[in-house]
């Protein structure tokens, strides 16, 4: 299975340039390692393991034989379109489950601990995709079909008519800018206005403090009040 190789060494390169190499103060850098590995790499690995067999389609004659086209009729294993799709979807249902995990053992929130903990989530499921897909069969084992999407690209872009090629040129730049879009709203932080809110306050009978029930007159005794400053500078 290359690309699970191809995975474990993206994992090896991401955590030793994340953890290591690359400064908090380089957010395009890190924003291009770190994104896949929020964003890709879990939901692949994990389908890798559900779905080791490439799409199969079966014949009139009740045999089967292997595509890289999605199936028309009856099909087993996934191919490579689904695959992406579901990575993406799957890597964005795995995040919350990690962010518990990391709330559970009492970890803090900052970079090193989401990329170990995602690279030790990854590593563990990368052993049963290896098994899985290596007890398949070679007939009907997934493997990438770089060559499938050059004729692809090929035939299924440049030789459609031009509404079609637009709409999927179109298609391609929305889901472009929106993976930008979420992965800048993540790395780089919000210079929302800063302020400083100023308040005078009363007790209730409860004893909270509240902007209400001020006293109309002070005598000689005096009066308590409090002064709240909030600072968000």
């Amino acid at each position: 299975p290359r690309d699970v190789y191809a995975v474990a060494g993206y994992l090896l390169v991401a955590n030793l340039l994340l953890l290591y190499a690359l400064p908090a103060t380089a957010v395009v850098p890190r924003s291009i390692v770190g994104l896949p590995l929020l964003f890709f790499v879990p939901g692949y690995i994990l389908i890798a393991a559900l779905f080791p067999a490439r799409e199969t389609t079966a014949r009139l004659d009740g045999s089967y034989s292997t595509s890289d086209r999605p199936a028309q009729t009856d099909s087993q294993g996934l191919a490579w379109r689904e695959r992406l799709a579901l990575s993406f979807g799957s890597s964005v249902a795995l995040l919350p489950l990690l962010g518990l995990m990391i709330s559970l053992i009492g970890l803090d929130y900052n970079a090193a601990t989401i990329v170990s903990t995602t690279s030790v989530m990854c590593v563990l499921g990368l052993i049963p995709a290896v098994v899985y897909r290596s007890r398949e069969p070679p007939t009907t084992r997934f493997h990438v079909p770089v060559g499938g999407w050059i004729a692809t690209v090929k035939n299924g872009v440049f030789r459609q008519d031009s509404r079609t090629a637009a709409v999927n040129v179109v298609i391609a730049v929305l889901v472009v800018a929106s993976v930008v879009g979420v992965g800048y709203a993540m790395v780089v932080p919000n210079n929302a206005e800063s302020f400083t809110a100023v308040s005078l306050l009363t007790t209730n009978e409860q004893g909270e403090l509240v902007a209400a029930d001020y006293p109309e007159a002070i005598n000689e005794s005096g009066a308590e009040l409090t002064l709240e400053l909030e600072n968000a500078e």
